[in-house]
């Protein structure tokens, strides 16, 4: 037995010395930072080349600490799904609690079963930024007759059962390594996000509290015949203490041009009877007065990136 594992061992050397060399290596510094760099996924400058020796050997090959990466140097719109997530995109949406049902909230009294967004996204350099104006319909009479003295049953002037309202959510991010297009950043400015690029066609964007995940969602990029692009999200909530699930999103987005953009928001405002004085207020609880400027201010900041 210990004759085997000795020449089992002693194999293994020698296969690793023997096949080490190949023939595409040439063991210049430029050579070797080509290589990296397509390994990296991309032919883009994103490493500096300062600090590396003018030869290296096979062996130096497997110990030499990485090459120093420039996260800045990284252009995110080198890649597919980037370059999709670029521009003007309306979704339907639903929001389900963990038992399947309508997700509740006693603090946003509006329904959550089917609701729209209107997101816009742009990216620049090494940076992305995505807006989003959600707009709901107003809450079932039946629910409105329901609340009880003191619960929420409307946020802002309207009434409840008769107007609907508005919610904003912002995101920015930017590469932080030069990991193939994958950005991280702070959702509201202190739970640490990270969006990481699945093939070419899909993006993983998750939410951590205290190293815990509480959301996970997984964006699939497709395209129809007629060369209409759509995106499918579903986002898995999970409780960060018990990290069992709590909540399950279902988006259904396409994207759309500018002007269909405005046109549709302006339409759903209207059908779902949303007061202007009460649109894309920065917190729907505050006295400040809202507008429809107000939403595009707001949505139109993704292309101040």
């Amino acid at each position: 037995m210990k004759t085997y594992i000795f020449f089992s061992s002693l194999v293994m050397v020698v296969s690793i010395k023997l096949t080490a060399p190949s023939d595409d290596w040439d063991f210049s510094s430029s050579s070797v930072i080509k290589k990296r760099r397509q390994d990296c996924g991309s032919s883009n400058n994103h490493y500096q080349d300062t600090d590396v020796p003018s030869t290296l050997t096979w062996d130096e090959q497997h110990i030499y600490p990485q090459v120093a990466c420039d996260p800045s140097s990284v252009n995110l719109a080198d890649y597919s799904q980037w370059r999709a997530e670029t521009g003007y995109w309306i979704g339907d949406y639903t929001f389900l609690q963990n038992d399947g049902s309508p997700f509740t909230s006693p603090s946003w009294p509006y329904p959550y079963h089917s609701y729209k967004g209107f997101i816009t996204g742009n990216v620049r350099g090494n940076a992305y930024r995505q807006r989003n104006v959600f707009v709901y319909p107003p809450q079932a009479q039946s629910v409105c007759e329901s609340y009880s003295t003191g619960e929420t049953s409307v946020l802002g002037s309207g009434t409840c059962g008769i107007n609907g309202n508005t919610k904003l959510f912002e995101a920015d991010q930017s590469s932080t390594t030069c990991d193939g297009g994958n950005i991280e950043g702070l959702y509201a400015g202190m739970f640490p996000t990270k969006t990481t690029l699945i093939g070419d066609n899909a993006l993983l964007y998750q939410v951590y509290y205290n190293e815990a995940v509480v959301q996970s969602q997984l964006t699939t990029i497709t395209k129809d015949a007629s060369g209409q692009m759509y995106r499918t999200r579903s986002a898995q909530g999970f409780d960060p203490m018990t990290q069992q699930s709590n909540s399950m999103s279902y988006y259904r987005e396409r994207k759309v041009s500018k002007e269909i953009f405005y046109a549709e928001l302006s339409h759903a405002i209207a059908a779902w009877n949303i007061r202007v004085d009460d649109l894309c207020k920065a917190d729907p609880n505050s006295t400040e007065v809202g507008s429809l400027e107000n939403c595009v201010n707001h949505l139109e900041n993704s292309t101040l990136l």
